[in-house]
């Protein structure tokens, strides 16, 4: 099933950064992960000292890699779709409350 991982580190700044890897499986995205580690200066201390948390999320499919696909894709992992028609919708009904008056 193919699978989002995420690891998520707290910076010195008291912020959260994370990483992200999409892959067919959790195992491949977890090969990304410790390839990713080994390599950043930033994430792979952290990771490796077990200051992380990851969460793998089952995901449907994968996306395509272009603009409209990744923001499709964004739009429906963090359940974004219908906020712009839900802020039109609210304008519309503002709108018709103001000409009643």
């Amino acid at each position: 099933m193919p699978i989002i991982l995420l690891s998520f580190k707290k910076t010195t700044s008291g912020r959260i950064m994370f990483h992200g890897f999409l892959a067919p499986n959790e195992r491949d995205a977890e090969k990304e992960l410790e390839g990713h580690a080994a390599i950043c200066p930033q994430f792979g201390p952290a990771h490796r000292a077990g200051q992380t948390i990851d969460q793998a999320i089952e995901i449907d499919e994968l996306p395509e890699f272009d603009e409209d696909s990744i923001a499709e894709f964004c739009d429906d992992l963090f359940g974004l779709e219908g906020e712009d028609e839900e802020e039109v919708d609210g304008e519309e009904d503002g709108e018709e409350d103001d000409d009643e008056d």
